[in-house]
């Protein structure tokens, strides 16, 4: 069964505010929005949340190390925009539905497999969160830091 992938828009992240004003250790740019990325294959899912701009770094690395093939493929236009004070949800899912065609067509171009660990490892890892002999639990999100600690303590429960 082929992988498939799908995206939505989860939430906006702002900095916090203290007495209204906002925190002076945190910049404009710490302010984005969250998409959930799940990919699924034969019985396996992973899901992943994920900034825009982390999409820009992986096209730029397939870019770099696959340049003629990002070439030769017919993919969706990619936008390198930056989220804006009055970004709204409407925004946020039409970039997730870009999101989403985007993998897809990158899935397609490299017959990409978390399973058979076919394509390039920055797309199988931005799949899959690079735990990709992990599958996600239900419910739960592998992030920049790694599996909350909750889920491990289940994980080997289980096991």
């Amino acid at each position: 069964m082929p992988l498939d992938v799908t995206a939505r828009f989860l939430y906006f992240h702002r900095p916090p505010a203290i007495r209204g004003l906002v925190d002076p250790n945190a910049s404009y740019d710490d302010a984005h929005a969250v998409y959930e990325v799940v990919t699924t294959e034969n019985a396996f899912s992973w899901r992943v949340a994920v900034r825009w701009s982390e999409l820009a770094k992986l096209l730029d690395e397939l870019r770099r190390s696959h340049r003629d093939a990002m070439l030769a493929a017919e993919l969706p236009t990619f936008w390198k925009h930056t989220v804006r004070s009055r970004t709204s949800r409407a925004l946020c899912a039409e970039r997730a539905a870009s999101m989403e065609s985007l993998l897809r067509a990158l899935v397609s171009v490299f017959r990409a497999s978390l399973l058979r660990k076919v394509g390039p490892w920055a797309l199988r890892g931005f799949l899959c969160g690079y735990e990709a002999d992990v599958p996600t639990p239900p419910g739960c999100w592998f992030t920049v830091d790694g599996w909350p600690e909750a889920v491990l303590t289940t994980s080997a429960d289980a096991g």
